[in-house]
């Protein structure tokens, strides 16, 4: 590009290694464009010296699959569930951690609503949906389970993680994360900014 206000910075890579790359554009005015390139070991990287080839990309796979069933458990608290209170039906019944005890208040089937974005039902209730009470974007608000009501604050996006664990990222507010607030049974389960740690990480075991 001519303006070196839109490219981003270098990032080295490692031989071998899997790297996720996503590139977003804004439509403007006359001919747009869009690529991404790579400079190979030795070349310069003033500039890209080829478009990476497709021989060498993949679509990207979360490993989640739609319609399946899934315990969710907290990285910082191994063996707990996320759980719904009292295996309460009701809208707005709390969620939070507790021990896996294999009910279906602890089983989620994943809804995909396209581009990757799931809605999480719980088994026992199956017209609920986990949801971030009124929509809030404040850090500490409760997660609920609520009817379905096609709003993005029921719509999560599962974002891999290195170690095979996933972030869970509500849709009305992408900077938020489901976090667990603490390691024991009825520890409480919010919405927080990301604080990059492993409350904010969830491994999601297929039943």
């Amino acid at each position: 590009t001519r303006e070196s206000n839109q490219k981003s910075v270098p990032i080295s890579l490692t031989g071998g290694q899997n790297y996720y790359i996503e590139a977003l554009q804004k439509e403007g005015g006359g001919g747009d464009s869009l690529a991404v390139g790579w400079s190979k070991p030795g070349e310069s990287t003033t500039a890209p010296s080829e478009i990476i080839p497709g021989a060498v990309l993949s679509p990207f796979s979360s490993g989640l699959e739609n319609g399946a069933v899934y315990e969710i458990e907290p990285q910082n608290a191994l063996g707990k569930r996320l759980d719904v209170s009292e295996v309460s039906a009701a809208d707005g019944a709390g969620i939070h951690l507790w021990t896996d005890l294999n009910g279906n208040n602890q089983r989620w089937k994943l809804e995909e609503q396209g581009a990757g974005i799931y809605e999480l039902i719980p088994q026992h209730a199956t017209a609920k949906r986990l949801d971030v009470n009124a929509s809030s974007s404040a850090d500490g608000t409760n997660v609920q389970i609520w009817a379905d009501n096609n709003i993005n604050a029921q719509r999560w996006k599962f974002e891999l993680q290195a170690d095979g664990s996933y972030e869970i990222i509500p849709q009305h507010d992408g900077t938020k994360r489901l976090k667990a607030t603490g390691m024991t049974d009825s520890s409480a389960v919010q919405s927080w900014s990301d604080d990059n740690s492993a409350a904010v990480r969830w491994n999601l075991l297929k039943q």
